[in-house]
This record gives C-alpha cells, sequence and structure tokens, in this order.
C-alpha cells in the first residue's frame, strides 16, 4: 500500500504533462461510471485449514461504479464501490469467495489532443469486507448444505488506469485496468497471525456519463 502512495505524485505529474495541449474547452464536471469485467487474484493464499481451495480461486469477476465531481480543472473527488467474486466447485464441494470494497477516491481526466479520447486514473483507500464459504452442494437446485464460512473485514486501496472513447459530450465508453490490494486478518495458527492477501488484478470496460 506504501507503493501506491508513493506513485501518486508521479503519476498526477506525468498525466498533466499529456493535459497541457488540450485547451480551454469546457468539460463536463460531474461523472457517474459504471465498470465490470475479468478479475485474476495475484496473491498468494494464506496458510490454513482452505489454503488449498483458495489457491484453485484464482480467476473471477469484478463489478464496480463510482461517482465524481470535477473541483479543480481535470481532477475530482468522490466515492468508489467495488465487488470481487471468485468460485470454484469440485466433485460437489463449492467454495466461494467475496470482497466488497467501499472507498473515498480522487480521479484525473484528460482529454487528448484529438478530443477523441480521454485518459483516466483514479486512486482510493478505503474499507474492505471479505466473505468466504465452503459448503457441499445438495440436489438438482444447488442447495446448501454444512456451510462452512470465514467472515472478516480490514483496509483496502485500488488504483486504476483506463482510456475513454469519446461517443458525446456527456457519455464515455472504455477500457480500464484496475490493481486492487488489500488484507484481512483471519486469527492466529500455532502462535503465528494469519492475514489474507486480496491482491487483484482487474481488467474490464466502463461507462462514463
Amino acid at each position: 500500500m506504501r507503493k501506491i502512495l508513493l506513485l501518486l505524485p508521479c503519476l498526477t505529474i506525468a498525466l498533466s504533462a499529456a493535459a497541457q495541449t488540450d485547451g480551454n474547452a469546457p468539460q463536463k464536471r460531474f461523472w457517474v461510471s459504471i465498470d465490470g469485467g475479468y478479475s485474476y487474484r495475484v496473491a498468494k493464499a494464506a496458510e490454513g485449514d482452505m489454503k488449498h481451495v483458495v489457491t484453485n480461486m484464482r480467476g473471477g469477476y469484478s463489478l464496480g461504479a463510482d461517482v465524481h465531481y470535477e473541483f479543480w480543472r481535470h481532477q475530482g473527488l468522490g466515492a468508489r464501490f467495488s465487488h470481487h467474486n471468485y468460485s470454484h466447485n469440485v466433485a460437489g464441494l463449492s467454495s466461494e469467495v467475496n470482497n466488497w470494497y467501499i472507498a473515498p477516491s480522487y480521479r484525473y481526466r484528460t482529454l487528448l489532443p484529438n478530443g477523441k479520447g480521454a485518459l483516466v486514473f483514479g486512486a482510493s483507500i478505503g474499507y474492505v469486507a471479505y466473505l468466504e464459504e465452503a459448503w457441499i452442494e445438495t440436489g438438482r437446485l444447488l442447495g446448501k448444505n454444512d456451510v462452512a464460512s470465514i467472515s472478516k473485514d480490514g483496509l483496502g486501496s485500488s488504483l486504476d488506469f483506463g482510456y475513454d472513447f469519446i461517443v458525446s459530450n456527456k457519455m464515455n465508453l472504455g477500457f480500464k485496468v484496475s490493481l486492487f490490494a488489500g488484507s484481512v486478518y483471519l486469527g492466529k495458527k500455532y502462535g503465528t497471525e494469519i492475514h489474507e492477501s486480496l491482491h487483484a488484478l482487474d481488467i474490464g470496460l466502463s461507462l462514463r456519463f
């Protein structure tokens, strides 16, 4: 997480340099964005009874939304929400991990000189809720029986990089890459603290309006 904080000034300077040629054209100040796509867990599974299960749940999906208001030229403040889901099933034994993240966020958006696209950078630090479940599937309706679960919360952060295609003055379509970092405390085992890392790489599409 310290590395993410150290990156913020460098990224802001780089984006400011890219924005020098976009003129003084009026820009929309209030933006709402929704996004979704593929998520890959890059973190190592924590030691514990369910380590072998978590290791097999690398790929999943992410959904997100944010709202920002540009208080300064190119720069806005707002809020970010995201949800990550990973699941795995082997011989009727199902496992699922869900993360919910909400945080205040900063966003930098600047139009490219050709006016057809925009670069977007976002950063946030906030609260993450973690839920890990395992159960045995029963019957054709896939009901849950004997559910084992772990529910924790912790601190998370996110860096978002995106490119928007300008559809109109009020709507953009684009793609984004996000780096999510987080950790939750699971407890102690044999006197050693166990932390579950939630680090993930997300790749997806976005709609901004």
